[in-house]
């Protein structure tokens, strides 16, 4: 049987694993009914097909919880070199399109539960400025500044929409 692990918020695949399981049985029966058919049923996992989909599920799921990134990517400043620029830490492997705007952000805080320390949500930083992909590299991409000060390692970047892109530019040439 074939696993196949989505992005839900993307559809995009995350996994897909194989996992098999062998039968055996001494002595050969069959028996067909059409009203009383019953699959997935404690019957069925007593029976060699049944034990081995389970063997097959088993290994299946267990392959791909190792193949599912703990941490999910988020382009984030890996670093500032001294000439105007950013250093993302993603490149065409990651989706990120030479031209596109992002704002740059402090680190996200945390919001815990006083009782627990569960992470309950995140509360995004405060705005340092934007940047524009300029060049793209397998694992990387450098984006020239456009705005903004303080620009530092580890700061969070979230794409600007075509529309907020298009105000940007506005504003940019307005006060040039």
């Amino acid at each position: 049987l074939t696993l196949t692990v989505g992005e839900v918020e993307t559809g995009q695949i995350v996994t897909s694993v194989k996992g098999a399981g062998y039968a055996s049985a001494r002595e050969t029966f069959a028996e067909a009914r059409y009203e009383d058919l019953a699959f997935g049923g404690e019957a069925f996992f007593r029976t060699p097909i049944g034990n081995a989909t389970r063997d097959a599920l088993r290994q299946a799921v267990v392959q791909a919880v190792e193949a599912i990134p703990f941490d999910i990517w988020r382009p984030v400043v890996a670093a500032t070199p001294s000439d105007g620029t950013v250093v993302i830490n993603g490149g065409y492997e990651q989706g990120i399109p030479l031209g596109a705007v992002y704002r740059v952000r402090k680190p996200a805080q945390p919001i815990t539960d006083p009782i627990t320390g569960d992470v309950l949500s995140w509360v995004a930083g405060g705005e340092i400025g934007h940047v524009r992909v300029v060049s793209v590299d397998q694992r990387v991409a450098v984006a020239e500044i456009l705005d903004g000060e303080g620009f530092e390692r580890g700061q969070a970047l979230s794409p600007l929409s075509v529309i907020e892109t298009d105000e940007l530019h506005d504003d940019y040439d307005r006060s040039n």
